[in-house]
């Protein structure tokens, strides 16, 4: 019997890719991306965690709650508020094209803006 993860159970349906194991961490992604080569996916940088969670599953509570810790990061940082935000835009954008069966779009709400910078 196969069984499925709670994590790849609540990923969004999408097409079969022929390289869909390059989109969740582990070996498949770090193939792609060469300065993850021996890192443990517990690990990798809260940044690239946030990458693959706005890609697979930006509706998620682990979405919400690394998607904070980077906001909270990025304060003081241009560089990486621009990443930041490019990739937030990007998890929105995946949950709006969902059919509306699968998720609300109260979960697509944009973080408040942050009235002030460090």
């Amino acid at each position: 019997m196969k069984t499925i993860s709670a994590t790849s159970a609540r990923a969004i349906p999408t097409p079969r890719f022929d390289e869909g194991y390059a989109r969740l961490p582990g070996a498949g992604y770090a193939a792609l991306h060469p300065e993850l080569e021996g890192i443990n996916p517990e690990d990798y940088p809260d940044l690239t965690k946030l990458r693959i969670l706005a890609d697979v599953a930006p509706y998620s509570r682990e979405y919400n709650r690394i998607r904070a810790v980077v906001e909270k990061q990025s304060r003081g940082d241009a560089a990486l508020r621009a990443d930041y935000e490019q990739i937030v835009d990007q998890g929105i954008d995946r949950v709006l094209r969902l059919p509306a069966t699968l998720i609300t779009r109260a979960h697509a709400r944009r973080p408040p803006p942050v009235a002030h910078l460090d």
